[in-house]
This record gives structure tokens, sequence and C-alpha cells, in this order.
């Protein structure tokens, strides 16, 4: 795959679903959405590396992660130890 950065499979089915049903152009997806419209043809031609269906993106750290997030949790026994 490239070095294009992970997007959750949520957002790819939201983007597929909407050029599927020709609702939007890929300009608007990229602007309703907030992605590149670079971002929107990647994903509509497959090219866009996604994250594993159970994986997110974690708000804390930014890992690919199957919440919750392992990192954050070794972390926060790390911080809570005397």
């Amino acid at each position: 795959m490239t070095d294009l950065p992970k997007i959750s499979p949520r957002i790819a089915r939201r983007v597929l679903r909407c050029l599927a049903n020709g609702w939007l152009s890929h300009d608007e997806i990229s602007r309703e959405l907030g992605l590149a419209e670079k971002t929107v043809d990647s994903i509509s031609t497959g090219r866009y590396e996604l994250l594993p269906e159970n994986y997110t993106r974690c708000p804390s750290c930014g890992h690919d992660v199957k919440m919750p997030c392992p990192a954050c949790a070794v972390k926060k026994q790390h911080d809570a130890a005397p």
C-alpha cells in the first residue's frame, strides 16, 4: 500500500455509499466529510488504505487500535503507579 494516512471504515463506507447512490460529487463529498478531494477519489478507486473494520484511531494518542486503546491503558496504569 501507500503511505497515505488511514481513515475509519465508517467514513470510507459513507463515501462509497454517497458515490454509489450518486448523491454527491467527489468535491461535495470532500467538503461534507472534511476530506481532501484526492482522498475521496482514492477511496472510490480502491487505492486508499483503510483501517480494519474493528479498528479506529484513538482520540487520546492517535494510534490505530481496537478500543479500548491498549497503549493508553498501559500509560494510565504506569502514571497511577506510586
